[in-house]
């Protein structure tokens, strides 16, 4: 499938749905809201946004940190797991996973940045606490496999 504009080919499982804009705005009423939303059964999401911020795949490593400095800051009672790089078809994919308390209960998030079209993409995925087992390593499946598709041209 792709993502944000063509800029970005994913492959998800079936079950898997890109949400329209109508239930982006439903879910983040805000005026911050990623550009991209797919969701999974079981109320699983993962979101996409394509800043404007230039990046290259050496400096995801030091953003990462800046992102679990930040969050540590001011979500305290989060619980950290690990942070990794994986080589994806187009490049770098740096993430980090934790474990944060919601309103409605404990949540499973994993964070990932990736330079798409020297561009910072960010990206999270959450579900439950509970079905963290079932989507962890499914999710960084996934993402191995995301594509920059301008790289993917000029080759």
């Amino acid at each position: 499938m792709y993502l944000l504009n063509g800029k970005i080919k994913i492959d998800f499982p079936a079950g898997y749905q890109r949400l329209t804009n109508e239930d982006i705005e439903h879910l983040f009423p805000g005026q911050q809201k990623p550009q991209e939303v797919m969701k999974g059964t079981n109320e699983v999401y993962m979101v996409f946004c394509l800043t404007s911020k230039k990046i290259d795949d050496r400096q995801l490593d030091l953003v990462i940190n800046d992102f679990c400095f930040m969050i540590r800051q001011r979500y305290p009672a989060n619980i950290f797991f690990e942070k990794g790089e994986m080589e994806t078809v187009s490049g770098i994919l740096s993430w980090m996973d934790f474990k944060g308390n919601t309103l409605s209960g404990e949540m499973y998030y994993l964070l990932f940045l990736m330079c798409i079209e020297g561009k910072l993409l960010m990206g999270l995925f959450q579900c439950g606490w509970r079905e963290m087992r079932i989507y962890r390593n499914q999710i960084l499946h996934i993402l191995s496999g995301i594509t920059d598709v301008s790289k993917i041209n000029r080759e």
